[in-house]
């Protein structure tokens, strides 16, 4: 058997650490066989403090390296168990030989004998055994026992990968849900929005629609409006003109709008339901007249029934006004469905014999009050504005405007319409046609114009002949229109059918403008006279600009029957002195011509023919401030 040597010739214990590396690596072992040849030194002990760093640090590393305790502990097992070969072979290493005795010296008489030295090779081969078989034995073990750590070792990291693998797959399982999540999200998200902007399509293309018919109508039949009956009629109480009524409904309860119009054509009102019929064309579906007699002290109306969200309207026979049909909106067009009749007495309707009052609505366009009558033009006015403003104001681009292009495409169109501003003389009369006069003032004192548009355009009108018999003929009327800045269109804040005029004189016409220090005021004086001068009603109003609408600020009438006056100073009954002292605030209101002209400021649009040569100059005016307007307009879009 070969025998290795391991010399420790400085004390330092590094001759072991071969014998530790062949341990540690498989089929690299070696025996520790002390050399015959060399006699026994003894090791110095040398102090922990001073052993070399690489054997201070020996086990540290090994634990540091990874390694399990199972395989730590049968590591240090060996090292014990190496340790006591060592010292066992050091225990058996033979003493020193005696020196022998030369042949020429003999012992000594009397001496005692030298005791027998086994022989050195047979202790050497009983020395060797022992350690042999008892490393063998343990290396077995340490082979054993890392093999079965080996063994844990990898079935643990088994272990831990599929654990790592089913993290991931749950990780993966979590995000998919998420991301599927996120696209149903999306997906609702995605529908509703574009229900959402079929329903905005929808509303615009209505509102435009809408506001095509009630322009339509307001030029065919004048804007919303009333006047007193009893200038024509005799008749106590005040009737709707132009366009009298305007509502968007939806009779058939399918989601889509229908537009119901009432309009004052000569005297007759007219309702009209106009819809999408199956051809998704916007038409009408719906003329009749309302109720109505001859006998203008009689109501005229219109009623309207809902019944489980769906409308019908009521068709009237002109002898039987009590009893009526009601006509419902089936499949685009209307058609009979119900009878009805009115008790006077009860003021109850009942609809094929049962009593269902409170589902009914009566709309009344005449015999009304002055307020009353006032309250249902503005309703229609902001109702039609609310159309214009939506998606069609005025034929405008729909697109934002800045306030000079709005105005500009606003006076564009009134020109297209009415015509330009033009001074013309005729049968004695001088007055401006067209669109007469467009001024820019900032009525609320916000540092933002209005946009004042006084135009001349022909009307019909219901006039009373020698003989006392009614007729319809032509006549040329004047308006004034004030429009605003929504901060991206112009939208219409007030309508005027017919502005000032003067007591017994028909042929001055103007309109007033009154200013203060911070903001202006659009003021007009009413003069009707009938029955020659019998009858005469008088008003005059101040409107003031505030919250994007014109409201009035003052209001000042009187009535004049045979001789006897009646007065009113914002709806109150005064006496003529405070009348006198409070009512005629407005220039040319009391018939005199002097007014102070640092505050007011009168515009004639017609005048007699010797009075109204000043007015040669307002086409010209209205002209340099429509270019003044577009020169701004211009110089925007260069920006």
């Amino acid at each position: 058997m070969k025998q290795n040597e391991y010399f420790d010739y400085d004390g330092d214990i590094s001759s072991a650490a071969p014998l530790v590396e062949e341990i540690y690596l498989p089929g690299r072992h070696s025996f520790l066989i002390p050399s015959e040849n060399i006699p026994d030194a003894p090791v110095a002990e040398v102090p922990e403090t001073e052993l070399p760093s690489s054997a201070k640090t020996n086990a540290p590393e090994e634990s540091q390296s990874g390694l399990s305790a199972d395989i730590l502990d049968a590591i240090q097992a060996f090292e014990s168990m190496n340790l006591s070969a060592v010292k066992s072979d050091e225990a058996s290493a033979p003493l020193p030989a005696p020196k022998p005795a030369s042949s020429q010296e003999a012992p000594e008489e009397g001496a005692p004998e030298a005791p027998a030295v086994p022989a050195p090779e047979a202790e050497a081969e009983k020395a060797e055994e022992q350690p042999h078989e008892d490393f063998a034995d343990k290396l077995r073990k340490v082979k054993k026992k890392a093999k079965s750590t080996a063994h844990d070792i990898k079935e643990l990291k088994k272990k831990e990968d599929e654990k790592e693998v089913s993290k991931l797959k749950h990780f993966f399982i979590i995000v998919a849900l998420f991301l599927l999540v996120i696209v149903i999200f999306v997906g609702v998200v995605f529908v509703f929005m574009q229900s959402i902007n079929k329903e905005n399509e929808r509303i615009a293309q209505f509102n435009k629609e809408a506001a095509e018919i009630c322009s339509d109508y307001s030029l065919r039949y004048g804007n919303p409006n009333y006047e007193n009956l009893y200038d024509k009629y005799k008749v106590e109480g005040y009737g709707l003109t132009g366009v009298c009524f305007v509502r968007e409904l939806d009779f058939d309860n399918d989601g889509i709008s229908e537009l119901m119009i009432t309009f004052n054509k000569n005297g007759t009102y007219t309702n009209e339901v106009w819809g999408y019929s199956s051809g998704k064309k916007f038409k009408r579906l719906f003329s009749e007249k309302v109720a109505q007699k001859d006998n203008k002290k009689s109501d005229a109306y219109s009623i309207l029934y809902r019944n489980k969200n769906r409308y019908f309207i009521a068709k009237f026979d002109d002898k039987k006004l009590n009893k009526f049909s009601l006509y419902h909106l089936r499949h685009g067009e209307f058609v009979k469905r119900y009878d009805v009749e009115y008790d006077k007495n009860t003021k109850a309707y009942t609809v094929d014999g049962k009593d269902d009052t409170d589902a009914f609505e009566k709309i009344k366009y005449a015999v009304l009050k002055e307020e009353k009558a006032s309250v249902c033009v503005d309703d229609v006015i902001d109702l039609i504005d609310s159309f214009k403003g939506s998606d069609a104001d005025t034929g405008q681009p729909q697109e934002n405007m800045s306030l000079e292009a709005a105005y500009y495409s606003t006076i564009e169109d009134y020109n297209k319409r009415y015509g330009v501003s033009e001074y013309k003389e005729e049968n004695g009369i001088a007055y401006i046609d067209g669109l007469a006069c467009v001024e820019f003032i900032d009525f609320d004192g916000d540092g933002k114009n209005e946009l004042l548009l006084v135009y001349r355009k022909t009307v019909k009108e219901r006039q009373e002949n020698e003989r006392g018999e009614d007729s319809t003929v032509d006549v040329e009327r004047y308006f004034c229109d004030i429009y605003r800045y929504s901060g991206s269109r112009a939208v219409i804040a007030y309508t005027d059918e017919g502005i000032s005029n003067k007591l017994n004189n028909t042929d001055d016409i103007y309109y007033i403008v009154k200013r203060d220090k911070v903001r202006a005021y659009y003021c007009s004086n009413s003069f009707t006279n009938t029955d020659y001068g019998r009858h005469i009603t008088a008003v005059s109003t101040e409107y003031k600009y505030q919250k994007n609408e014109f409201k009035q600020n003052f209001r000042a009438s009187y009535t004049t029957d045979y001789g006897y006056s009646k007065y009113e100073i914002d709806g109150e009954s005064v006496d003529k002195d405070e009348f006198n002292e409070k009512g005629y605030k407005n220039p040319l209101f009391d018939e005199e011509k002097e007014y102070d002209k640092g505050k007011y400021r009168v515009v004639y649009v017609q005048r007699k023919k010797l009075d109204g040569l000043d007015m040669k100059e307002i086409p010209k005016e209205t002209e340099n401030n429509i270019k003044s307007l577009n020169r701004n307009y211009n110089a925007e879009d260069e920006e």
